[in-house]
Parts: structure tokens; C-alpha cells; sequence
């Protein structure tokens, strides 16, 4: 009866690990977002080491913020703002739009050189139109970027005009060079990444930068119990030390068994966990050989063979554990009670 118990269980934990992989994976549609500038400006006059300028934002102005150079700029209704911007030395305008219910930002640099600084020190509003044309998109899922159980993330975009650019990054990464003839492109950025940072820069040197948070999520696994990846565990804590000594007398090897679990109590899988004897004991010379690292296995845990030396028998040792996520630390010293050396036959 308990068996059977135990496998529906092991059944619904599995199928409510698949459902939640299902809703993470597929989530809701997708949809096509710009990088392009959004941004108009009217002609900018640069004097006297400050920047007059004029301009509007794109769709919602209420709710989004403007910052020119970091100082705050004001947004009437109809989303047209005036500016005058003190450069303080500095050889750039910089125009950052941040959306605040998904804190998404995009951001314009116009550089403030001689090559744009027309007749009485005007930059023309012609100075965006090619980063307008270039009309670079990157598909963005409904619910946001999610990086599941730490996998690699796949980013798809493409653009009109290819040759209005003289460089497109993905994460640091340059991606015009991959671009198709049908204008699309892909890029794999790591699981572990917290942003998604785009930016198309056109020939003169004016940017935009647009960038996104990337959430992590993990899917639940049933195997003695549910596991969770490191990338998606909530907190971390070392839950276990157990020590084998059978054969130390005469093999000299202790087996070290560190469990990792999460605050919630799901083991963690994929946490990185180091051991080495504690630093108090390093002297007395209990321990062969330094710091050991493994990463936790689908059951939480992660195994070690630590040296001792003949001298640490019959001697209590304590170990230093400590395991790691992408996003959280955890600490722990134990020790374990050797046995004593065999009497020698007479």
C-alpha cells in the first residue's frame, strides 16, 4: 500500500513538473520589439557647453521616464518634452527612456562631435534617420525573457537596412556579420545571463541601446525528492553533511556527502559546492591535498573522497562545505570522529 502510495506521488510530482515546463517554454505569444529610436528630436543647438533640445516620445508618455545625461526630464500629455541639458565636459547626449512597469530602458547616445555639429553648433534631426532606417527588432516573448534550469537563451531579431550600420551587438557580441539575406539574425546568450543588452550603432556614431531584464525560473524534478536547478532555486543551504569511515584504517580515504536544498526545502541540482578541511585544523595535518569542487547532482547532492592521514585517526575532523547558485552563498563546518588506529597484532 505504501509503495503504491508512493508512486502516484512520484506520478503527480512529474506531472506537475511537465505542466510547469510546458507553461515556462511556451508562456504566450511572442512579439516583435524595436530598437530603433524612440525618440524624435527637433533640431539640438549646442552653446556654450550646454544642449538646447526638443522632442517627443513614442507610445505612453504618461508612464514612461525620460532622463537626459541622468537629469530627469518632464513629459506634458502629448509626450513632447524641451530641454537644456549642461554637458559638464562631457562629449555625448544621452537619451534614456525607462519603462516602469517592466523596466525595460532604451537608450539614444548622440555623440557631440564636429562631424555632427553643424553651421552655429546645430546637430540636424536627421542625425536618428539611420538608426530609423536600419529598423533593427528583437522578438520578445509576452511574459519577458525567461532562462529555464540555466539554459542557453536564443535571441532572434532582424532589421531592414543593413548597410545603415556600422555595428549590432547582442550582449557584447557582434551580430551584423551573421545577419541573413532576409535580414534575420540569432544569437545564444548564457542561462546565467540577468540582462539582454541590444545595440545597433550607425556610421557617424550614434547608438541606441536597448535593454531587458532576463528572469530565471527552474523546472521541478521528481527524484527522491523535487529538485530545483541552481539558476532557479530560491536561496541556497547546505541541508546535509554525512561521512562514510568505513575503511579509513586502512585505505585512509573518507567519504564527504554534502545535500544542498533550497529555503523552500527542494534540493538544488547543478549548485556548485567546494570542501576542504577547516582552516583552524590545517596545522595539525589531519588532511592530504587542498579544496575540492563538484556540482551537486540531480538528487542535491555531491560526493568526495577526502585523503586523511595516519595521524588523524582516532581524532575528530571538521570539514568546511560551502555551496554556491548564481545567486546565493551558503557556509557550513562539520566534523566526524575517525576511528582509531588497529592495534598492531602481537
Amino acid at each position: 500500500m505504501t509503495r503504491d502510495v508512493s508512486k502516484r506521488r512520484a506520478a503527480l510530482l512529474n506531472a506537475t513538473a511537465a505542466l510547469a515546463a510546458l507553461v515556462l517554454v511556451v508562456g504566450t505569444a511572442a512579439h516583435a520589439d524595436t530598437v530603433k529610436p524612440m525618440v524624435s528630436l527637433g533640431p539640438v543647438v549646442v552653446a556654450n557647453g550646454a544642449a538646447a533640445l526638443t522632442g517627443s516620445i513614442g507610445a505612453n508618455p504618461s508612464s514612461a521616464r525620460l532622463t537626459i545625461n541622468g537629469q530627469p526630464v518632464s513629459v506634458n500629455a502629448a509626450g513632447d518634452f524641451t530641454a537644456l541639458v549642461d554637458l559638464s565636459g562631457q562629449s555625448a547626449l544621452t537619451l534614456a527612456l525607462t519603462n516602469p512597469t517592466t523596466g525595460d530602458v532604451t537608450e539614444t547616445r548622440i555623440p557631440v562631435t564636429t562631424n555632427l555639429l553643424g553651421a552655429g553648433g546645430v546637430i540636424s534631426p536627421s542625425v536618428l534617420d539611420a538608426l530609423d532606417q536600419a529598423a533593427v527588432t528583437i522578438t520578445k516573448p509576452a511574459g519577458g525573457f525567461l532562462a529555464l534550469d540555466g539554459r542557453p537563451l536564443e535571441i532572434a531579431g532582424s532589421l531592414v537596412n543593413k548597410e545603415s550600420l556600422a555595428g549590432l551587438t547582442v550582449n557584447g557580441k557582434d551580430v551584423l556579420g551573421t545577419v541573413k539575406p532576409d535580414g534575420t539574425f540569432t544569437e545564444t546568450v548564457p542561462g546565467s545571463s540577468d540582462r539582454l543588452v541590444v545595440t545597433a550603432t550607425d556610421k557617424q556614431g550614434t547608438s541606441q541601446t536597448s535593454t531587458y531584464d532576463v528572469r530565471q525560473a527552474s523546472t521541478p524534478v521528481s527524484t527522491s525528492g523535487v529538485s530545483v536547478a541552481a539558476a532557479g532555486a530560491a536561496g541556497v543551504r547546505v541541508k546535509a553533511v554525512r561521512y562514510r569511515v568505513k575503511g579509513v584504517r586502512t585505505a585512509r580515504r573518507l567519504t564527504m556527502t554534502v545535500t544542498v536544498a533550497d529555503r523552500y526545502g527542494r534540493l538544488v541540482r547543478n549548485a556548485v559546492v567546494r570542501v576542504h578541511v577547516a582552516n583552524f585544523q590545517v596545522r595539525r595535518h589531519f588532511v592530504r591535498g587542498g579544496q575540492q569542487s563538484k556540482k551537486s547532482g540531480a538528487k542535491g547532492t555531491a560526493t568526495f573522497v577526502v585523503r586523511v592521514t595516519k595521524r588523524a585517526l582516532g581524532k575528530r575532523v571538521f570539514m568546511f562545505a560551502l555551496a554556491k547558485t548564481p545567486s546565493a552563498t551558503a557556509k557550513r563546518t562539520t566534523s566526524v570522529l575517525l576511528p582509531r588506529a588497529a592495534r598492531p597484532r602481537l
